[in-house]
Parts: structure tokens; sequence; C-alpha cells
């Protein structure tokens, strides 16, 4: 399961980000549950069903979980060449010691379509597949973006179509921000300068755009815009 949170490593008693920041102060509760164990382990903070923007809100810090996903040493030993199978059998041993309701093993599937309907069904962020004899991989810094081949990240984002009305020019003007009084998000290359050419004829565009999810106040995270085009080009029930 790929959780929408941000990934902390705890290491010597400490919630590490990853740019090594500790985040012990947001996250008491999780610090203090796993201070007994001589482990070090990767895992992803995160809300239940929540969005990483609601992570980052203070009143929010109190409820978020640990969801671990990797045991990389335990007791002074390393585990990283040890197969991935085997390490987390016995990270989900350790988990299910601790008891603790902020502490949890992230969500595992037996395969990919009993995974992706999940993802589909309760609007998820993606999964995450592994081979499962795949070793953690070996960087000169933890949680570095180097990922193992063995493992693939696979997101699950929606689509849709919007009739935007106005943009406004990024300062380097390299881009556009569009904007329907509500949603707003942004375009680069390409599609920014076919938008502007439109717009400029026609005052409305249309908009394809893949992203992950919206925000309260409008804003879609990772958006991706696939295509523009003249309004007339909307399908009905589009």
């Amino acid at each position: 399961m790929k959780l929408d949170g941000f990934r902390c490593l705890y290491q010597d008693g400490k919630l590490l980000s990853e740019r090594g920041i500790t985040q012990n102060h947001k996250f008491p509760h999780i610090e203090s549950a796993l201070s007994k164990l001589d482990a070090v382990l990767d895992g992803e903070v995160a809300l239940d069903g929540g969005t990483i923007h609601e992570v980052n809100r203070k009143e929010n810090w109190s409820k978020a979980k640990y969801y671990v996903f990797d045991l990389l040493e335990w007791l002074g030993d390393d585990l990283r060449d040890m197969p991935l199978v085997q390490r987390q059998n016995l990270l989900s041993r350790i988990v299910a010691e601790l008891d603790n309701p902020s502490i949890e093993f992230v969500r595992e599937f037996e395969g990919f379509e009993e995974g992706w309907e999940y993802v589909v069904e309760n609007g998820c962020e993606g999964l995450i597949a592994k081979h499962k004899f795949s070793a953690y991989p070996r960087t000169e810094i933890l949680l570095d973006e180097v990922r193992s081949k063995m493992w693939l990240k696979i997101k699950h984002k929606k689509e849709r179509v919007f009739v935007m009305e106005r943009f406004d020019n990024h300062e380097d003007d390299t881009g556009i921000t569009f904007t329907d009084g509500f949603h707003r998000f942004s375009c680069r290359g390409e599609n920014s300068d076919i938008a502007k050419q439109i717009l400029a004829e026609d005052g409305k565009i249309r908009v394809e755009v893949q992203y992950l999810y919206e925000t309260e106040d409008g804003h879609l995270f990772q958006p991706v815009v696939k295509r523009v085009g003249k309004v007339e080009s909307v399908k009905n029930g589009s």
C-alpha cells in the first residue's frame, strides 16, 4: 500500500524525515511507542485515510500513525541484505508485540489485482510492488531516492476535464496557472503555449488533467495537464 504521508526513518530514538530532520516534537506518541526498540525502521507517518496536507496540520499530529514497511537493523544486526520477505516477517512480529495503536504494519496484498481493486475503490494513492526476495537498497544516505530495480511505484491518478476561463502567467513566463474561480493548477511547456493562444481567441479552454486528489480549497495535488483544446471539443457529460 502506498500511503499519502511522509516517509520517516526511526533510528537511535529519532524519527527522521527524508532530509534528516528530527520529527520527534511533532509525534512524541510515536517516538514513545518505539523508544524501547533496538531497531532501525523505515515507514510512513500518515493519517488513517488522510492526506499529507492533513498530516502537516498541527492539530492532526497527535492522530498520526507510523506505518512501518521495512526493517533495516535489529538488535545491532544489519538486515539490509536479508530477503524482504524475511525482514517483513520479523517486522510484523515486532509490531504485533508492541501492540500500540500508533504503530501499524503497512497493508499488504496477495497480488496486484487485489491491491489495485482496493486502491481504486477507496481512492488511495497507489501501490508499491516489491520482489519478495529483494534486499534493501544500500545508499550513502538512508532514505535516498535511489530505489531498488526490484521495487516499483504505481500511482493511482484521477482524470478530469475542466473548462477554464482565465489564467495567470508565471513570473518567469515559463508557464501558466489555470483557474475557474475555485480550482487551480499549473501548466508548463507546449500545452501552456497552446492554452494562451486559445484563451486569447475564445476566452475559454478545455483542459484534461490527471492528478492524485483535490484539496479542500480547490488545488489539485500533483497535476499533469495531458492536453488542452477549445471548449467545443468537450463531449456531453464530460
